[in-house]
């Protein structure tokens, strides 16, 4: 989702209404707030970074507990160990 979201943005062309709302937005923020395409991705970029934030957290969470199953570590002072 996220990969899909970043492509997007790519594909975007910047508009006379996008440079609008980026030279108006500095003095007045609510103006960026206005809907438009790039608006609506960036609400789908964030809630896809929220979901991966949240996974992100349960597992560490699960791993400070000692929940994890096949535990290994993926840290690089843990993979720096196993060549000792």
């Amino acid at each position: 989702m996220v990969a899909e979201v970043l492509d997007s943005f790519g594909v975007l062309k910047l508009t006379f209404v996008d440079v609008f709302k980026l030279v108006l937005g500095l003095a007045f923020p609510i103006v960026v707030l206005m809907p438009s395409q790039r608006f609506n991705l960036l609400l789908k970029f964030r809630s896809s970074a929220e979901e991966i934030e949240r996974e992100l957290l349960e597992r560490t969470r699960k791993e400070k507990e000692g929940d994890v199953e096949n535990k290994k570590d993926h840290s690089v002072m843990g993979l720096l160990s196993m060549f000792d």
